[in-house]
């Protein structure tokens, strides 16, 4: 479906979110999600550097944001932009771990904006992208990963049909704190009872 006063393509859409391209009116959004927001502590902890991006930094970035929504699409997304209703940008989801392996892949899901949190559009939106993923590949087993220190994404992970497969243990020390890696998935067979 298209929504012809953005020119974005929608995804897939639920009753309070949908997941939609990016377009280029995303870009400040984006910029903000860098440097702001409790999606940061939460997300790959001590994995990015997260430092204010200079004058040109910003420039080169917004030149390429514009590129990649001029970009043609494939026919199943990777990514998307999670928004509401009105068409507020909040947050991302993607697909990744799949191209040596077409039956298996992860999803990811951040809500970036925190006024958003805790309405359960996070939950929303990860069941879509789910459906969507399920419904457009021939993927067998879709994964979902979180650090043990976020209950929120498992309750998330969990409500939705996940079921806990594994515990990547003392994996990773992060301000202080030791942190274990939570895998999840989810068989396709499994996703058809649901």
């Amino acid at each position: 479906m298209r929504d012809f006063q953005t020119k974005s393509q929608v995804v897939t859409a639920g009753k309070r979110v949908i997941l939609r391209d990016t377009i280029s009116s995303d870009v400040e959004s984006c910029l903000r999600w860098f440097s702001t927001g409790e999606h940061l502590l939460l997300d790959a902890p001590g994995e990015r550097n997260y430092t204010t991006l200079q004058p040109e930094q910003i420039e080169k970035y917004k030149s390429a944001f514009a590129e990649r929504c001029e970009q043609d699409k494939p026919d199943v997304r990777g990514n998307a932009i999670i928004a509401t209703t009105a068409n507020l940008p909040i947050g991302t989801v993607n697909r990744y771990g799949h191209k040596d392996n077409p039956y298996s892949c992860n999803l990811g899901i951040s809500i970036q904006d925190d006024a958003y949190l805790n309405k359960g559009l996070g939950t929303e939106a990860l069941q879509l992208w789910l459906n969507y993923q399920f419904s457009n590949t021939q993927v067998l087993r879709i994964g979902v990963e979180t650090w043990s220190f976020n209950p929120r994404a498992i309750r998330v992970i969990e409500n939705i049909g996940f079921k806990h497969e594994g515990t990547l243990r003392n994996l990773r020390k992060w301000e202080g704190q030791i942190l274990d890696k939570l895998l999840f998935g989810l068989l396709r067979e499994e996703w058809e009872q649901l």
